[in-house]
C-alpha cells in the first residue's frame, strides 16, 4: 500500500505518508481503513506528507470522494473540528491538496497546504 499511517499520541496527531503512485481507489480505501481502525481517535489532527507521492493517477472526483468520506466519518464520530496540515512541495500534489481543501471548506476539517515541511508542522502543532 502506498500510504502508511503513524500515530503520535504525545502531540495528538497522525502522519499519513504517501510514497509512490496512488489511485483514487487506493486513496479512499487507505483512509477508510485507518479511520475505522483502532489507532485513530476522533478529533486527532492530521499531517499528510506528499513529498514522495506520485499523484498523476488521481482525479478531481477521487479527491472530492475522499473529502466526503472523511467528513462522513467525522460526523459519525461527533468530530466538530480537526486540523489537517499537508506538506506538498511538488506542483501536482500541491494543486490537488488545495482542491481537497476547497472540497473540505464547509466540513469540520480545517485544511492548510504548505510547500515547506517545517511550516506545515509548525501550523499543525499550534493549539
Amino acid at each position: 500500500m502506498p500510504i502508511t499511517f503513524e500515530v503520535n499520541r504525545e502531540d495528538d496527531y497522525y502522519t499519513a505518508r504517501v510514497i509512490g503512485q496512488i489511485t483514487d481507489e487506493e486513496l479512499c480505501i487507505a483512509w477508510e481503513d485507518f479511520l475505522y481502525g483502532q489507532e485513530w481517535a476522533p478529533g486527532m489532527a492530521e499531517f499528510t506528507d506528499l513529498s514522495q507521492a506520485d499523484m498523476c493517477k488521481l482525479s478531481a472526483d477521487g479527491i472530492e470522494r475522499l473529502a466526503k468520506l472523511i467528513n462522513g466519518i467525522y460526523q459519525a464520530n461527533g468530530v466538530l473540528e480537526s486540523k489537517c496540515s499537508v506538506f506538498a512541495p511538488g506542483n501536482l500534489p500541491y494543486g490537488l491538496s488545495r482542491m481537497y481543501a476547497a472540497f473540505s471548506e464547509n466540513y469540520p476539517e480545517t485544511v492548510r497546504v504548505f510547500r515547506k515541511k517545517i511550516d506545515a508542522l509548525k501550523w499543525l502543532l499550534e493549539r
